[in-house]
């Protein structure tokens, strides 16, 4: 096992932490939100994990209309009109006190800094649900993007015997995975599109960096869980799906899952809360036939030791 980081003091930037979840991993766990992406896919259900800074939400169906984050914000940022609760956001100083003083949870300030030490806590009081199948799961944004932090507290979860597990879209520099490599036991690596120029189109960077990372650690690590979110018109179609699977058998034999991910647009009232423009991909999931056939495809082509969920 790697040696601890040695600066104690660096501080991890974390927007959420989801506790008792059963869709990220094996078992039941928890689940760390890390701040800031450098991807920007269109489909994104994470808005509030792009930037690295901290940002207020602002769910409009959930405000009162109270007027108390009027009477306390330093900078005016809050003022009604016409019955309408609008924000200056480019005003906004970050300071939080709207939030402490909102009845409805309708203000939100998104990033928090935690030591490790902190975010182990955090994640302690769900040791009891964990058994012996579940644990924590690092997620985001990109969690492979604070690199010094990870790893500590990769290094303190495994010091108190709790399974770890990484979603990232893989897209850094391989000495940030290496780094962390003998502290995690699952990786969760999305797989979005083949295609390069596509790639760069609906996610803002073309896919090399990626495709060669998943290859490196399919060699490197024994239990990777590759995952494609389905986007219709994008990446769900029959082409974009075969030569997944068939990079995939052409890797090492670390990739032992594959989980296909129906559309949906669950994050819409995310965007509204940031204030930035939603993409409508489809008004619909793809519905259970078509779901099956493209479960069907993937099984057909890849390995026999691979197992589509």
């Amino acid at each position: 096992m790697q040696n601890k980081t040695q600066d104690f003091m660096i501080k991890g930037n974390i927007f959420n932490i989801i506790r008792c979840s059963l869709n990220d991993g094996y078992g039941i766990r928890t689940v760390v939100y890390f701040k800031g992406c450098n991807l920007r896919c269109k489909w994104c259900h994470n808005p509030e994990g792009l930037t690295a800074k901290r940002q207020i939400m602002f769910y409009a169906h959930k405000c009162i209309n109270c007027g108390r984050c009027i009477n306390i914000c330093p900078k005016l940022c809050h003022k009604m009109d016409n019955g309408m609760h609008i924000i200056n956001f480019k005003n906004c100083i970050l300071c939080g006190k709207c939030v402490e003083i909102c009845p409805d949870n309708a203000l939100q300030l998104m990033g928090k800094e935690y030591l490790a030490e902190e975010l182990l806590a955090e994640i302690n009081k769900d040791k009891a649900y964990y058994f012996e199948t579940g644990g924590v799961t690092f997620s985001g944004g990109e969690c492979l993007l604070q690199i010094d932090f990870l790893q500590e507290i990769l290094y303190l979860c495994k010091e108190k015997g709790i399974n770890t597990a990484l979603e990232t879209a893989i897209s850094v520099p391989w000495e940030n995975i290496e780094r962390i490599l003998p502290l995690v036991d699952m990786f969760i690596v999305d797989l979005k599109i083949m295609d390069s120029e596509i790639h760069k189109k609906y996610i803002g960077k073309d896919n090399f960096l990626i495709l060669e990372n998943i290859k490196k650690l399919s060699y490197e690590h024994n239990n990777i869980r590759i995952r494609i979110p389905l986007i219709p018109q994008i990446n769900d179609n029959d082409d974009n799906l075969t030569k997944s699977c068939e990079f995939i058998n052409s890797i090492g034999s670390g990739i032992k899952e594959i989980e296909l991910l129906k559309y949906n647009n669950l994050a819409e009232s995310k965007y509204k809360a940031i204030d930035i423009p939603y993409t409508v991909f489809s008004k619909e999931s793809q519905n259970d036939i078509d779901y099956k056939k493209k479960k069907d495809i993937c099984r057909t082509i890849l390995n026999n030791n691979i197992k589509v969920i």
